[in-house]
């Protein structure tokens, strides 16, 4: 099975880009749209489960759209008419929180906002506060923090291996791109940074202490972007090639 083959199959396919918030989603939404008709492009709003995601598809727009995108967990393909694939981005986790923290600052349409500045929360009162994520990247992709912390990690690994055409890193995005102009045949289009947090204090110039308090906190996280920053690469493009071949061949997609 060649490119052009591998292409024209996933072209079948529905594409869901299920949206990590502060992983260069923004970004990546707005090459989708200059990839496809804006018909074709379904921008979901949060969606706490996939079947809440799904209640917000109308019956139309199941059977005419192509893209579905919106901060949302693993798990919409099972609503939809369609067999589907999914794509998304991960951060580094340390440096995910300190962007979110001074992103929710200089965003005045983010729901905390206000409440950071009437209070003056600091960057550690926001990690140490409930609002402040807790290994939300590999509880999106499992689809929910299922039993175990180890079990919830296999559930997200499952589902990248059974479901995901390829998972691209906030800081290697360029490269994600060219996987996903090759794999896809996307056209090569250039693009603007999205919502990039201007603002905002580098890892170098947060305490060890306090970074060390977010790695604990995020430890499933910090092994998951670990283990798969390198996976999806252009470097590793034969491998991503021939594990979709043996996709289609053994119909599992």
């Amino acid at each position: 099975m060649n490119i052009s083959d591998i292409q024209q199959k996933l072209s079948s396919k529905i594409l869901i880009f299920p949206h990590i918030p502060k992983t260069a989603g923004t970004t990546l939404r707005s090459v989708i749209l200059s990839q496809y008709s804006q018909e074709k492009v379904h921008f979901l709003k949060v969606s706490q489960t996939p079947l809440e995601a799904a209640q917000k598809i109308s019956e139309y727009d199941n059977k005419r759209v192509h893209c579905y995108v919106g901060h949302m967990p693993y798990g919409l393909h099972k609503y939809l008419a369609k067999p589907a694939i999914y794509i998304t981005l991960i951060r580094e986790p340390v440096d995910r929180i300190i962007s979110m923290y001074y992103f929710i600052r200089e965003e005045p349409a983010h729901r905390l906002h206000n409440e950071f500045l009437s209070k003056d929360i600091s960057l550690e009162d926001f990690v140490l506060s409930r609002n402040c994520p807790r290994n939300e990247q590999v509880k999106k992709i499992a689809g929910s923090m299922v039993g175990s912390a180890k079990e919830t990690m296999d559930l997200a690994y499952q589902n990248i291996c059974n479901h995901f055409l390829a998972v691209g890193t906030q800081d290697n995005f360029d490269d994600f791109l060219q996987v996903l102009q090759n794999i896809l045949g996307w056209k090569n289009k250039s693009y603007t940074k999205q919502k990039v947090t201007k603002n905002r204090k580098n890892k170098r110039e947060v305490s060890q202490e306090l970074i060390d308090i977010i790695k604990q906190k995020n430890g499933m996280d910090i092994a998951f972007y670990n283990n798969l920053k390198n996976k999806f690469t252009i470097k590793n493009f034969d491998y991503i090639v021939s594990r979709t071949t043996s996709k289609f061949i053994k119909n599992e997609w």
